[in-house]
């Protein structure tokens, strides 16, 4: 099995992402001013930032059901506070960033379908004409809920399903239901053929571990014989030395980390550059920016977002301090020493 390994068409792989229909010339601009400013700054060693983040992630909560080991939420180490992000702040989000933004990831932290207003969030965003890409534990999904995803459906669903059996599911998935979780994707995928609809994009997802490593051939199997749309074997995360032993695969090709001087690294040297603090926004459930998706604890955020000034906030002092430091010495930065950015983290996918 290859590092990363790619199967279906191109035309597949556009009806994965379908950008097209979300580009304007305004988005379009921005994305090409975002690309020059990266390119820039690398050659100053400066950060120099034109224009609004091509993606944003926003939390619809960071409260979770499970109790996944390897997961800040899951585990309670987590220090921010836990909620609810209200509707009508969201709304005020996606007004601020709609003309230059058009890629929305609704998940950061949490269980994004715990908030019950979730569906109106996918409705008003499609309707802002956003690409949106959520992701989704799988344990939320009963007949009324169903219905209530293809009412508002999303672009792209990743369905987040660590095992192929309950013994391997459970095993990560702390305080799911194996039976449960398989039952709501294939009623996903029997409402989404009933209604003939090519929306969302179903991608199957697991992180690859030691004690599922054993079972891949069995997990793309399964998610043939389902129906989804792409199946996605990940490389696993991993914060301690202890939780390395118990749930790093013993074979180093699925591994993002590798054993020196009896700790745990990542393989890859860290280089002075990271695309993720041009090219994406990150918002808390309670309205912080983030600097990533590594900043877990928004820790890089100084401030609450003001939707009025998103773009200025977008350049603050705190966040281009951090570009500075990553452009001349990214090692020095704890969150950036466990980062995957650029690096090769899927170890196989499949387009089916």
């Amino acid at each position: 099995m290859g590092l990363t390994v790619r199967q279906g068409s191109d035309f597949q792989f556009m009806q994965e992402i379908n950008l097209f229909k979300y580009l304007t010339f305004k988005r379009l601009a921005n994305a090409a001013g975002i690309y020059l400013s990266y390119g820039i700054s690398l050659i100053l060693r400066r950060p120099v930032v034109f224009g609004m983040p091509i993606s944003i992630s926003i939390e619809p909560t960071s409260i979770c059901n499970l109790k996944c080991p390897e997961c800040p939420t899951g585990t309670g180490s987590l220090l921010r506070p836990q909620g609810m992000m209200d509707i009508q702040f969201f709304k005020k989000i996606i007004d601020g960033v709609r003309k230059r933004t058009f890629y929305l990831q609704l998940f950061f932290q949490g269980e994004p379908f715990i908030n019950n207003k979730i569906y109106e969030m996918i409705d008003y965003a499609k309707a802002k004409r956003m690409y949106v890409s959520i992701s989704t534990n799988g344990t939320l999904f009963n007949e009324k809920n169903i219905a209530k995803l293809f009412n508002a459906a999303p672009d792209k669903l990743i369905y987040s399903f660590d095992g192929t059996d309950e013994e391997s599911y459970n095993k990560y998935r702390v305080g799911g239901n194996f039976r449960e979780v398989k039952e709501g994707l294939e009623a996903i995928i029997a409402e989404k053929r009933k209604r003939k609809m090519n929306v969302p994009y179903i991608e199957l997802q697991m992180i690859v571990m030691k004690h599922n490593e054993g079972r891949l051939e069995d997990f793309i199997k399964f998610g043939r014989e389902i129906g989804v749309n792409k199946i996605t074997l990940k490389s696993m995360q991993i914060y301690s030395r202890s939780d390395a032993e118990n749930l790093l695969p013993e074979n180093p090709e699925y591994s993002r980390y590798k054993k020196a001087e009896g700790e745990y690294v990542i393989k890859q040297k860290l280089q002075n550059r990271c695309f993720a603090l041009w090219r994406t926004g990150v918002v808390t459930w309670d309205g912080y920016l983030a600097a990533c998706c590594f900043d877990k604890d928004a820790q890089f955020s100084t401030e609450s977002a003001d939707i009025k000034d998103f773009d200025g906030l977008f350049k603050s002092k705190s966040l281009q301090d951090l570009r500075r430091q990553i452009l001349r010495d990214r090692e020095s930065i704890e969150i950036c020493r466990n980062c995957c950015e650029g690096m090769k983290v899927n170890i196989k996918e499949i387009r089916l």
